[in-house]
């Protein structure tokens, strides 16, 4: 009986090398495309939860403060008397960009609290140093603030419509919805969407902020 003593060839060896990184790449491939959509899960979840921390703070601050009116963040004639700007510590932030920001005022009574005002805000700034900044660099973020008490989260785009405040009101009856779209990557909404009835008389400024693109219409 001969025993084959000729061993492996040159081009079955690179066969062999061929098929082992040709799966190598697949394993790899499946790897990273499952990495991708953990991190994507994850991401819309914190979204979501994001969403939720924020409306529900609102939505208390709606029933205990008890809300008794809406209006433009601008107060008044010029954006330079708007107190929410000393709460935003950040440098480069888009609030004095016009229509790049959202930003709705929250009416609270002053007779049952002394945090009177709340904003529903939007903004994005830059975190780096440099002195040419990038897009790369630019955060997004959503939340809202009254006081010393913010929820300020970061969001994935910009609100890819202007922000919309509705007040219909019959007699003593007012019913207020309020609403900032802002999609996610996948187009999913993750915005603030907010309701709340009024048993007293509802104060609605009606003029349209230019600069915060927040919209207010009283029917």
């Amino acid at each position: 009986m001969k025993l084959n003593t000729k061993g492996i060839s040159l081009v079955e060896i690179i066969i062999s090398i061929t098929l082992i990184s040709i799966i190598i790449v697949f394993i790899l491939s499946v790897l990273i495309n499952i990495r991708s959509e953990d991190q994507e899960s994850k991401e819309l979840s914190q979204l979501k939860l994001n969403q939720a921390l924020i409306i529900k703070e609102i939505h208390t601050d709606f029933i205990e403060r008890e809300l008794i009116g809406i209006e433009s963040c601008e107060d008044g004639e010029t954006r330079e008397d708007d107190s929410v700007r000393p709460y935003i510590k950040t440098k480069n932030n888009s609030l004095n960009n016009a229509k790049t920001s959202r930003c709705l005022k929250l009416l609270y009574n002053s007779a049952k609290v002394e945090d009177s005002v709340g904003y529903l805000l939007y903004y994005s700034y830059f975190y780096g140093d440099s002195k040419e900044l990038t897009e790369d660099e630019k955060i997004y973020v959503t939340g809202y603030r009254r006081g010393d008490k913010s929820i300020i989260r970061e969001t994935q785009s910009a609100p890819s419509e202007e922000g919309l405040a509705m007040v219909n009101c019959l007699v003593d009856l007012c019913v207020v919805k309020i609403k900032m779209p802002i999609l996610a990557k996948n187009g999913d909404d993750y915005g603030i969407n907010l309701s709340y009835i009024s048993e007293r008389g509802f104060k609605a400024s009606t003029s349209i902020s230019e600069h915060y693109n927040f919209k207010i219409d009283k029917q």
